[in-house]
């Protein structure tokens, strides 16, 4: 059978003219309203938003394919319609996917402060010498979403986190040093893994693909990555699919520390506050 949304959505008003107003559906309304202002937030500068304008100019024809009486045309987006489900599924599969990732971390334990603290302090150490040095790095930092599926892409380690082997990774000429380290669960679980870039269309050209891969792998998951740009020696932070501005090196050191063994309400609005606003330049 056949589903047809126009006729669902004249069913509706319909039925709903004699319906009452109650505080449960003031409540349902503002419910919903708040859910749909969380997707829009969650797909602003993702490709998810020229689809839903796509869908949206599909739907407008529709509607004037059916007013006009163009049949073959209203056959064919009435079809298209019936799978919107599915549609909906294939089209948005990253942004649902990074949708359920989020909702469910809120669910899981957090890390003990004590061995985030310890991890954060040999990150800080390593990133300052890197910086030194201009070695380009990246190190991710696994929260409560877990990184096992990037990890198994990698060089397997498993070994203890030290200042001493991080610089080792990156130094070049070592066949380590391309892609990414990730540490889990206070260990340093793999190097030279490459990770997913930004789908984000706010993203500066001039940014090379190791700050987009840091953005790429914050948008998914709840990681912190900590990048140092070969081009400049600078440090910077990305968390929740932002990239901060190169910090200075307390600054650096204050926030890192904040983002694994701090309060939440301290780390939330961390990226918003930080973000960076790239200039000309193209570190890499």
């Amino acid at each position: 059978m056949q589903f047809d949304l126009f006729t669902a959505l004249s069913n509706f008003f319909k039925t709903s003219g004699n319906l009452s107003l109650r505080w449960t559906d003031v409540l349902d309304i503002l419910v919903v309203a708040l859910v749909i202002y969380w997707i829009l937030k969650l797909i602003k500068g993702t490709f998810a938003v020229q689809i839903i304008t796509g869908l949206a100019l599909l739907l407008v024809a529709s509607m004037v394919s059916r007013w006009a009486g163009l049949r073959t045309v209203n056959m064919l987006l009435a079809n298209f319609w019936g799978f919107g489900l599915l549609v909906f599924l294939i089209i948005f599969q990253p942004e649902i996917r990074r949708t359920i990732a989020q909702i469910g971390k809120y669910g899981l334990m957090s890390y003990r402060r004590a061995q985030q603290s310890e991890v954060a302090q040999h990150v800080i150490e390593a990133a300052l010498a890197l910086a030194q040095t201009k070695t380009g790095a990246l190190i991710v930092i696994e929260r409560n979403t877990g990184l096992r599926s990037h990890i198994e892409h990698g060089v397997q380690i498993g070994a203890e986190v030290s200042p001493a082997l991080i610089r080792a990774i990156f130094q070049q000429g070592s066949p380590l040093h391309d892609g990414a380290v990730i540490i889990s669960g206070g260990r340093i679980a793999c190097a030279a893994t490459f990770l997913p870039l930004t789908r984000s269309l706010e993203v500066e050209s001039s940014l090379g693909s190791r700050h987009r891969a840091a953005m790429g792998i914050t948008e998914d998951t709840d990681a912190v990555a900590v990048l140092v740009s070969e081009e400049t020696g600078g440090i910077c932070i990305s968390v929740n699919g932002k990239l901060t501005k190169e910090m200075a090196p307390e600054q650096f050191r204050t926030a890192l520390h904040s983002l694994l063994a701090g309060k939440k309400r301290h780390a939330a609005g961390f990226a918003r506050r930080h973000e960076a606003r790239p200039s000309a330049a193209s570190p890499r």
